[in-house]
């Protein structure tokens, strides 16, 4: 009976916290189970970032936007960088673009970092930033197999120069290879 009703008394109490504000339960019931995520604490205000899966090239730039539903920001809104190498978190202020937009401009982004945007203690989930390595050619090897009517050995060669030179009706190979994996390519002849 008295065991019972000991345990009856929280879940009851629980139970009534969970129906009078959910979304504040929800919070406080994952960051209890699980200390050692990474949940942004309770706040009416709602984050929705702009681009959802940010990435930028190597050594580019990244406009990030938040828009801030929920109420209205009652302190400045900032644009929080988390670099996971070292853990440090740079705290950048947002531009407002309207009564709810804030953005940022990130500038020379070399490494993988992760940005949430902040409004007092409200704040966004943690969102990695991609950086994509713009392709570079590494190496290139031309091969050339003349016309057989010249009676010249087919030839191989480094791209060394950014000429190649060929009798007309050659078949020409160029074989390069990049600093990264490529998915497609474009090359352009002038």
């Amino acid at each position: 009976g008295i065991t019972a009703a000991l345990l009856a008394a929280p879940l009851m109490i629980a139970g009534i916290l969970r129906l009078a504000s959910p979304d504040a339960f929800d919070t406080v019931a994952r960051r209890l189970l699980n200390p050692s995520a990474d949940i942004p604490p309770f706040s009416p205000l709602r984050f929705v970032l702009d681009p959802a899966k940010p990435s930028t090239v190597y050594g580019g730039e990244l406009a990030i936007a938040a828009e801030i539903t929920g109420g209205e920001p009652d302190h400045p809104v900032m644009c929080m960088v988390r670099l996971p190498r070292t853990g440090e978190i740079l705290r950048l202020p947002a531009f407002r673009e309207s009564a709810t937009r804030f953005s940022r401009k990130l500038d020379a982004l070399t490494e993988p970092v992760e940005v949430a945007f902040a409004c007092g203690k409200a704040r966004s989930p943690w969102h990695p930033v991609e950086i994509l390595l713009e392709p570079g050619i590494l190496a290139g090897v031309v091969r050339i197999r003349p016309p057989a009517y010249t009676g010249l050995p087919p030839s191989e060669f480094p791209l060394d120069t950014n000429e190649i030179a060929a009798v007309e009706g050659a078949e020409v190979t160029l074989e390069l290879s990049s600093n990264r994996p490529l998915g497609s390519g474009t090359l352009v002849f002038t």
